[in-house]
């Protein structure tokens, strides 16, 4: 990489051996950086262990670092800062130092590389930025600012992908054979149907290197469309031909678990997330996010908590909400512990009750009513949180015994001296929702007030999560 600079927003990144792989889209087109950059892990102990466990992993990198081992710490300790290459080697590491020693406490282990990366440079997804190239490392100059409104994006190429079978059931296999192939963008819909497969697939090869998409979107794409694609491409010998990502390596269909989760009193099924390394890939079956907020609110929260572009598209929100979180901890250097053991303080039955109750409902007159009023609180429990400045470490500090702010009927102290970690990540969500809520009222455009209705509406279901 030579000396130069490049402007424009940041699409994609990805961490590959050893380096940080950027992808950021320009007035002129699409470049991909490389950074000479890895992530670390920390360990904290006696002095005494720390330096023996250095010797014993005999790694010239690894350094000494003084850091905050909690939100409810305020003084630093000195911490084993130890380089690793991939996530998967961080998770094997600290496997052997925790099962060789019970005296070590691990930290930032299971934390993304790509959200490091963008806490640590101070930049996030389709950020206005130039970057500044200099031999393998990059200097980043940002021009927005995550808690802006108004920002520019640049025109994303996105595309409609869909596979036809020629099944006679309403559930397609993988033994079924390929009828055609549709690809819709905003100018027409190319259908590729010949009656050879080998020939269906390169030709869609072709196409994508033709019409390069910055978005894919389709139905089913991680349980179905894509391992398909896979499946009949190792069947005719072709596997190493088919490149649908915008680096030159084969679609590869990673056999990880899928898993489910229990949010709302419904039980989710999310499949194996399939990426197409330099795009965007968004399965609308599963990406709860994108139908109800669209694209315009999967990228106002991928800026906003700081966490990319594809991980906000295969996540839960409260993945979006912990990050944001885990950005502020990291800017006041604050580790992120690899497993959590703060058990909740012991409550008496009396206590419980009053903490516990939740919220109260009164059984209204069964009949129909007239002039019925509604009254509703915005964002209630987030606004209530960074109102009185309640987190995990200010309720019951040690630090201000005696502060004028308590928990009602409980009293509990809440820190006077600093700000949580919750308040400070909710204050700029609260922010900005208010203020796309009132541009909402403000704007002529039918279009622009719909933008705003999806982003404000995506602030709203990160704000549950508080």
């Amino acid at each position: 990489m030579s000396n130069s600079k490049i402007q424009g927003w940041i699409l994609d990144l990805y961490h590959k051996n050893g380096k940080m792989n950027i992808w950021v889209k320009s007035k002129n087109g699409l470049h991909q950086l490389t950074d000479d950059w890895i992530p670390f892990i920390y360990v904290s102990g006696e002095k005494s262990d720390l330096i023996e466990l250095a010797r014993l992993l005999n790694n010239p990198n690894i350094l000494f670092e003084e850091k905050y081992l909690s939100p409810e710490t305020h003084r630093k300790s000195e911490v084993l800062k130890i380089p690793v290459h991939t996530h998967n080697q961080a998770l094997d590491l600290a496997k052997y130092i925790t099962l060789s020693s019970r005296k070590f406490s691990l930290f930032n282990v299971d934390i993304p590389s790509e959200q490091i990366y963008l806490y640590e440079k101070n930049i996030f997804p389709l950020a206005q930025i130039e970057a500044n190239l200099k031999y393998n490392s990059i200097r980043w100059q940002i021009s927005d600012k995550s808690s802006d409104i108004n920002y520019q994006i640049p025109e994303l190429n996105c595309i409609n992908l869909d596979v036809t079978t020629n099944s006679q059931n309403k559930i397609s296999s993988f033994k079924d054979k390929l009828q055609k192939i549709t690809i819709r963008n905003q100018e027409e819909d190319i259908i590729i149907d010949s009656n050879d497969e080998e020939e269906n697939l390169l030709e869609l090869v072709r196409l994508f290197k033709k019409i390069d998409p910055d978005v894919i979107y389709t139905h089913n794409g991680n349980s179905f469309l894509f391992p398909y694609i896979e499946n009949h491409a190792q069947k005719l010998g072709i596997s190493n031909q088919i490149i649908l990502g915008r680096e030159q390596n084969p679609l590869k269909i990673l056999r990880q678990k899928a898993r489910s989760y229990f949010s709302y009193g419904r039980i989710h099924y999310r499949p194996t997330s399939i990426r197409i390394l330099g795009r965007i890939h968004i399965d609308t079956k599963h990406s709860y996010l994108h139908n109800d907020c669209g694209l315009e609110g999967i990228i106002e929260i991928s800026r906003t908590c700081r966490i990319p572009l594809q991980k906000c598209v295969d996540s839960t929100i409260g993945t979006s909400m912990t990050s944001i979180q885990l950005y502020h901890a990291f800017r006041k250097d604050i580790l992120a512990p690899w497993f959590k053991a703060l058990p909740e303080d012991l409550k008496t039955a009396e206590e419980l009750i009053i903490a516990d109750r939740g919220g109260l409902y009164y059984s209204p007159r069964v009949g129909v009513h007239e002039d019925v009023g509604e009254l509703d609180f915005s964002s209630l429990y987030p606004t209530l949180m960074c109102k009185f400045n309640l987190s995990g470490e200010t309720v019951r500090c040690r630090c201000c015994p005696q502060s004028r702010n308590k928990v009602p009927e409980l009293g509990y102290n809440i820190c006077e001296k600093r700000r949580g970690i919750v308040p400070i990540s909710l204050e700029e969500l609260l922010e900005k929702r208010l203020r796309y809520k009132q541009m909402m009222k403000e704007a002529r455009s039918p279009l622009l007030k719909e933008n705003y209705r999806k982003r404000q509406a995506a602030l709203k279901w990160i704000l549950v999560c508080a």
